[in-house]
């Protein structure tokens, strides 16, 4: 679930879900949300009959780019690198 679908369920607005996490924790929502599929990322990319793609849908990445590219933020290296070092 991404920031809309959880604003939707909250029946606000995303700026003010955002605004409500960011003030209580201290941490973006968004940057919460990426950290929370990255974890979910590691485990499954321990899974070698996953494929990448299916790794990023799993995690709630609409395109396999977007999902490499935040991994690699994360992570400095590709899912595809990561995978090969475990």
């Amino acid at each position: 679930v991404g920031l809309g679908g959880l604003a939707e369920q909250c029946d606000c607005t995303d700026d003010y879900l955002s605004h409500l996490f960011s003030r209580s924790t201290g941490e973006h929502l968004v940057a919460y949300i990426n950290r929370q599929r990255m974890e979910r990322a590691r485990h499954l990319l321990r899974d070698a009959t996953l494929a990448g793609k299916e790794v990023a849908w799993a995690c709630g990445f609409a395109t396999q780019s977007y999902f490499i590219r935040i991994f690699r933020e994360h992570h400095g290296k590709t899912p595809a690198a990561w995978r090969a070092t475990r």
